[in-house]
């Protein structure tokens, strides 16, 4: 199955294959990113998780990288262009790979998704990055530090009951100082139909 190229909308919570879709940037062809985007040379590393996605490895795209519009991501009705920044994800509870494209501190633009291994994600990046596949640095970040990182970020918007973040949920009802995932209205429901049906 082909990686998808399907962008969610912004959204509260963390259930994704990529938020924060931007306006895409249309780059001519074959043209060096020094002359479209400027230098990148500055080696900052991604934060642990991006959009609740772990942060494996990052690239930071510098003028000895050639960008070529393959018409790779398509974010808004336009093609994404020349990004300075690319990481390479998973979800905490997903396996397959995700290929982050940002801005230079790390704000999401789009996201392509699918990828069965971390060599596919880079031979697709390489495709469109020409020069790429030597710049894929470690994070150094643990799945532990994504996890920790997305807690904090996410502080006051587990379940109350099971204590699931929003990256595990699909919607919470919540009022002040409490919510409740979609997991346990469903688990309540099944529960109250139950004892109904032995009484």
């Amino acid at each position: 199955m082909p990686p998808s190229r399907r962008l969610l909308a912004p959204q509260d919570g963390c259930r994704l294959y990529g938020f924060g879709a931007g306006i895409g940037h249309g780059v001519g062809p074959n043209l060096p990113l020094d002359v479209v985007r400027g230098t990148f040379a500055v080696m900052t590393p991604p934060p642990p998780a991006l959009d609740c996605a772990h942060a494996i490895e990052y690239a930071v795209v510098d003028a000895s990288v050639r960008f070529e519009q393959r018409h790779w991501l398509n974010v808004g009705g336009e093609w994404l262009g020349a990004v300075p920044r690319l990481a390479i994800c998973r979800n905490l509870d997903e396996s397959q790979f995700m290929v982050f494209h940002c801005g230079e501190d790390w704000n999401v633009l789009g996201v392509a998704s699918g990828y069965d291994t971390i060599a596919d994600a880079k031979a697709r990046a390489e495709r469109s990055y020409h020069g790429l596949m030597q710049k894929w640095t470690p994070t150094g970040h643990s799945v532990d530090d994504a996890l920790g990182y997305v807690k904090e970020r996410f502080k006051g918007h587990e379940c109350s009951f099971c204590g699931r973040l929003p990256l595990q949920y699909d919607s919470a009802i919540g009022g002040p100082g409490v919510r409740i995932c979609n997991h346990c209205i469903v688990e309540f429901h099944e529960t109250v139909r139950s004892d109904r049906e032995n009484t």
